[in-house]
């Protein structure tokens, strides 16, 4: 299952079609492929990057991602993770990634911001 951040990091060639690009890649049916930015699965990880190809299908059937940025390349998904990264030491120098993003800040993939 995917879980999509509610404040969802973007690049400038995403953001414009965001919600377009979220169905392309819940259907499996977009040709483009995109980077997603995930809370890590592995505890000693903080994030994951994965390109939506047949690996990330895989995992989004069989265990619960929760995507925090979508970027139309390697190179932007990394300068997102900069951004954040950047964005968070500069508020707070004690800064923790983790404590960062609570589930309650994600949706389940498919459901509106107002929860249909």
């Amino acid at each position: 299952m995917i879980y999509w951040y509610r404040k969802l990091y973007t690049d400038d060639k995403v953001q414009p079609h965001t919600k377009k690009i979220q169905k392309k890649i819940l259907s499996g049916k977009g040709k483009k492929k995109y980077y997603v930015i995930l809370l890590s699965r592995q505890k000693e990880n903080l994030l994951e990057v994965l390109k939506t190809d047949v690996a990330f299908y895989r995992f989004h059937k069989e265990e619960e991602l929760y995507v925090i940025g979508l970027a139309s390349t390697w190179e932007k998904a990394v300068q997102i993770i900069q951004e954040i990264l950047v964005e968070g030491y500069g508020k707070n120098p004690d800064f923790q990634l983790k404590n960062s993003f609570s589930m309650s800040d994600f949706q389940p993939a498919g459901k509106n911001s107002d929860g249909r």
